[in-house]
């Protein structure tokens, strides 16, 4: 049977290197404390595309918007990305990231502060209780 190199990266060369084992089982548990740290204390929601609002929750979500910016980016564009970037390196706190983005969005006028809320008044009005 011939094993694909994915495949065979993941195949312990030793079973019973336990210290293989805690190094693939540390890299899991960073992999999941760094999306817990990035995330945003609350949410920024703001209209992307066609005007769709979308919520921002992470300094990964912040960054992907930046990126993939097609308006002017502008030195508060640029204020923004590198504060996102370095809450991402951890050498800032992930709420001035949130702060900064937030700022970005609103001097943008791209900032949704009550679009899913409204949203959420009306599917509220709408719903039906089943008892």
């Amino acid at each position: 049977m011939h094993r694909t190199k994915l495949e065979a990266r993941r195949v312990n060369p030793f079973p019973r290197d336990t210290l293989w084992l805690a190094k693939t089982s540390l890299a899991s548990t960073t992999a999941g404390l760094a999306m817990k740290v990035g995330s945003f204390s609350h949410p920024i929601h703001v209209f992307v595309g066609l005007g769709f609002p979308y919520e921002i929750s992470s300094v990964m979500e912040a960054c992907q918007v930046l990126d993939e910016w097609s308006g002017s980016r502008t030195s508060i564009h640029a204020a923004t990305s590198a504060a996102c970037r370095s809450a991402l390196a951890g050498k800032t706190d992930v709420e001035s990231a949130r702060l900064a983005f937030e700022a970005f969005a609103l001097a943008q006028g791209i900032l949704a502060p009550d679009a899913l809320q409204a949203g959420d008044e009306q599917s509220d009005r709408f719903s039906v209780s089943v008892n």
